[in-house]
């Protein structure tokens, strides 16, 4: 994502994170490198929760 929103890779993993809040016109980058409605994340708190919790719970079927 970060080569297709002409971002550097770490400042695109600080956001990952939440070490770092995108502007408004880097999250308009965002957005257009993902082909995504920007509607579409209005939910990701939750989607990154799920995430999280599948992660965890495969990590623990090991």
């Amino acid at each position: 994502m970060a080569e297709a929103s002409n971002l550097h890779h770490n400042f695109v993993g600080e956001i990952e994170h939440g070490v770092k809040l995108p502007s408004l016109f880097t999250f308009h980058k965002i957005v257009l490198a993902l082909d995504i409605d920007a509607h579409q994340l209005k939910d990701i708190e939750e989607i990154i929760e799920m995430e999280q919790f599948l992660t965890d719970d495969l990590d623990s079927m090991e």
